[in-house]
């Protein structure tokens, strides 16, 4: 007989005899295990023994021996602070006293680590946290169980004064307490911590340790540069391959001409083009959600993530629960199948051109790898307009880079594939822009010229206006256009031309000048570098405009307006428009003459219109 409370479970039938490990937990680790087991036994699965992770600061072999013992583990991953276990590597697991088969012990060393060992190795029915010498580390590992373990298993915390160590569960019991009182109505909670709650059944308060039951599911999130291994380490070959790699590199950004505001833009610019390892990645087996949503298992690929390189990933389509982990807003599990192989081309905000063409559009250099792959690959996206089919102007760009309407599947559920093809975009909103990009946009503007005549006076110079009452409306606009329009330059609203004429009139051009918008973008297919003449808000964020000059090799002038700090809060279609989208006025007492003078320089350089 054992002398503590607590009896270990039968070992595994497989599993060689021994004898247990020489450990002795006090009544108080004890205590802290017994609620746990009665759950696990109490359970849906019938008492299957479960997956326990345990996270250690350092060699404990024998502590997490008798944890996965007691628990009665099938599998015991062993999660340690320090680089080696006992002398053994991650290769070389090792087996503890040969009752649960081979332990895998996994190193980590800061939070990245412990974040991808956990996403590696699956969901588990009990994490153990026994780290008592990192405070801040004690903190993300109650952050992870979110995602680590599974609807209805447990987290355990062991106080560190159970193991000699200093007591450190006050925070945690603090943090935990205050999320689930929130829920209640009992203060003010921010987001992480609303999801927090919502994600905890129960918290239980013991001498030893504290005990969380998970409730509902999380989905880790992941990059591009740690999704490749992590999935061949899951999975093995099954999980796809790489199809082709660029290696990351940095090239200069020298775009902005004459600007009336230079340290903002030193501020809010990129200083260099820092584009990261561009990859074209094969999925297999992989579900996916209308709004940019891809889903393998618990896992969601970096696919999900339009700006997938940034401290925080996000997508509205996602319920966020914290920086690691996120649910579908849509079930997926019992999505069903879709015959075929695919090339990735949904998008989060698929009604709007600027996404579409800052989005899509640098995405489909991969097009022809993935058919020379794959003869009879389709594309997949979503549409909720035009009768389920994509937004005419879509069609349009797609079948003039080579892709017809025919060869695109629509989806407005989850789906299912055995094969998907998705490339990591060669631009992305306030990082970077791959000069690669300029061969797209040359292939997908001449597919479109052809369906157009060259106008017979060009117009060199255009001023690219927009409807009233939109986001970031420059009230004393009419003033600007007013004044470039007697330099030469046509007025022109986009939505008044389809899109190859619009394709047909930037080629033509010379200088573009504009509000910072959407509506810019189509400097994507002027037919040689050009000057782009830029209005803008201060509080305005988003550098596409900056980045697609950069690719092109358009230089970009650009003059920041003074912001309506109590002006409407609205615009035209109601939505909010925030600090980012005030309104603003164009300051000509201040900025006329130097846009007077950088007008004077256009006409030496390019000739009056």
């Amino acid at each position: 007989m054992c002398p503590h409370r607590l009896q270990p479970k039968a070992a595994p039938q497989s599993a060689a005899p021994s004898c247990v490990p020489a450990v002795t937990p006090s009544a108080e680790l004890a205590g802290v295990l017994e609620p746990v087991l009665q759950g696990l036994g109490d359970g849906d699965d019938g008492g299957a023994q479960p997956r326990v992770a345990v996270l250690v600061d350092g060699p404990q072999s024998h502590l997490s021996s008798y944890l996965a013992l007691t628990l009665g583990a099938r599998e015991l991953i062993v999660c340690t602070m320090q680089a080696e276990w006992d002398g053994q590597s991650e290769a070389d697991p090792v087996e503890h006293s040969g009752l649960i088969g081979h332990a895998r012990v996994v190193p980590f060393t800061n939070q990245v680590d412990l974040h991808q060992a956990l996403a590696t190795h699956g969901r588990f029915d009990v994490l153990v946290d026994v780290l008592t010498h990192s405070a801040r580390m004690r903190a993300m590992s109650a952050q992870l169980f979110i995602g680590a373990v599974r609807d209805g298993g447990y987290y355990i915390a062991i106080n560190g004064a159970v193991l000699g160590e200093r007591p450190d569960t006050a925070e945690l019991i603090t943090s935990a307490s205050r999320s689930l009182a929130g829920l209640h109505g009992e203060g003010t909670l921010s987001g992480d911590e609303q999801a927090y709650g919502e994600q905890v059944a129960s918290l239980t308060i013991l001498d030893g340790g504290i005990v969380l039951r998970k409730r509902g599911d999380g989905f880790v999130k992941l990059r591009y540069t740690e999704t490749p291994s992590i999935l061949s380490a899951r999975y093995g070959e099954s999980w796809g391959r790489s199809l082709e790699t660029t290696p990351a590199r940095v090239t200069p950004l020298e775009v902005i001409g004459i600007t009336n505001n230079p340290g903002l833009c030193a501020k809010r610019l990129p200083h260099e083009n820092r584009i990261p390892d561009t990859s074209v990645l094969e999925y297999r087996d992989v579900c996916i959600a209308p709004r940019q949503v891809l889903v393998k298992d618990h896992l969601l690929l970096p696919n999900t993530f339009r700006l997938a390189t940034t401290k925080r990933l996000v997508n509205t389509a996602l319920k966020d629960l914290n920086h690691y982990y996120a649910v579908p807003m849509v079930g997926t599990e019992s999505a069903p199948r879709l015959e075929g192989t695919f090339f990735y081309l949904d998008i989060e905000y698929n009604r709007h051109f600027g996404h579409f063409m800052t989005e899509v559009v640098p995405r489909l250099y991969a097009w022809e790898l993935a058919r020379a792959t794959h003869p009879d690959i389709r594309v997949i996206t979503n549409s909720k307009s035009n009768h389920g089919r994509p937004p005419a102007y879509q069609r349009i760009l797609l079948e003039a880079y080579g892709i017809d309407d025919d060869q695109v599947e629509v989806i407005a559920s989850p789906v299912k594939v055995d094969t998907l093809v998705c490339a990591m975009p060669l631009m992305q909103n306030g990082r970077f822009a791959d000069p690669a990009l300029a061969s797209t946009c040359h292939r997908l503007r001449d597919g479109l010229l052809v369906r157009s005549k060259p106008n017979e006076k060009p117009r060199r110079r255009l001023f690219i206006s927009r409807k009233p009452d939109m986001w970031r409306e420059c009230l004393n606009g009419g003033d600007i256009e007013e004044r470039l329009a007697r330099r030469g330059f046509t007025i022109i609203r986009p939505e008044e031309h389809s899109i190859v004429e619009q394709v047909r009139m930037f080629y033509e051009v010379d200088v573009v000048a504009g509000y910072i918008g959407s509506a810019l973008y189509n400097i994507m297919f002027a037919r040689r570098p050009i000057d782009v003449i830029g209005f803008i808000n201060q509080s305005y964020l988003a550098t596409n405009e900056y980045l697609i000059c950069s690719a092109l090799g358009h230089r970009l002038h650009l003059f920041y307006g003074d912001e309506v700090i109590d002006g409407r809060k609205k615009d035209c279609e109601g939505r909010e428009l925030g600090v980012t989208n005030r309104d603003y006025v164009f300051n000509f007492e201040r900025d006329g003459d130097q846009l007077d003078k950088l007008l004077d320089s256009l006409d030496e350089k390019w000739g009056e219109s």
